[in-house]
């Protein structure tokens, strides 16, 4: 029998060949992934360093539904972790699948955070997919990688002799600092990353008051959006009476 080909029985015995119609592999489905990419716009913006980058749910958004089309999975692995002076590194191992064939293709990925916190490893998890992703894909983000590291390291403070670390290092300090955000306030880790205009404490250059003021600034203004909002929606029912339940 020819590779390629099935034989089923027809009237009087005859055999005749047909070709199997065989699932499309492995590599020709991340092949037409790729295809279908375009370039992400940048809609992130870190305001310490004054940068704008691509998100890492644009680039989920823009793979999920691409890869699952194809009927391909992505499985990850976490096969180390390393924290030291602020940073977590973390190693993984991500396993593309194709669930027509069972093909698959692992490979060797590395994710890093600037933060010892509890989400340290999260952020570094989601760097990590963010990379593997961008590069595997070949997903242009419009970024220059060496300007923006050199400019990175221009914008740097440069450490004096005998400077304290940032307050957020000492333990005892953010403790309290996060057990007043999430406990007094009810903010997530990303509320407050959002109200203080950074992806990590560790990068906001005031003090800790300053920090707690403009996150208080910034509840407030939430708190006054919401009221906005009802005072629009009592307007409403005040003229049109409440809105009936379908």
């Amino acid at each position: 029998m020819s590779e390629g080909l099935g034989y089923v029985a027809r009237d009087g015995g005859e055999w005749v060949g047909v070709e199997e119609k065989r699932p499309c592999s492995l590599y020709a489905k991340m092949v037409r992934v790729m295809g279908r990419m375009e370039r992400l716009p940048r809609r992130g913006h870190n305001a310490y360093f004054n940068y704008d980058f691509v998100t890492d749910a644009d680039v989920l958004d823009a793979v999920r539904c691409a890869m699952a089309e194809e009927g391909l999975a992505l499985f990850s692995t976490m096969v180390d972790v390393r924290q030291s002076e602020g940073k977590t590194v973390v190693w993984f191992e991500f396993t593309f699948v194709d669930d027509e064939s069972g093909e698959t293709r692992s490979v060797s990925w590395v994710g890093e955070s600037l933060d010892k916190q509890d989400k340290g490893v999260a952020k570094a998890a989601t760097a990590a997919l963010k990379s593997v992703l961008l590069k595997t894909f070949l997903i242009s983000t419009g970024d220059e990688v060496e300007l923006d590291v050199e400019r990175l390291e221009e914008k740097k403070p440069v450490p004096k002799e005998g400077k304290a670390k940032h307050w957020i290092a000492s333990e005892g300090v953010r403790k309290k600092f996060w057990a007043w955000t999430s406990q007094d306030l009810g903010l997530s880790d990303d509320e407050v990353h959002e109200a203080l205009g950074v992806e990590s404490v560790y990068e906001w250059p005031g003090t800790k008051r300053e920090a707690m003021e403009k996150i208080l600034a910034w509840v407030a203004g939430q708190i006054a959006a919401q009221g906005e909002a009802r005072s629009a929606k009592k307007d409403i029912e005040d003229l049109f009476g409440p809105q009936e339940e379908a």
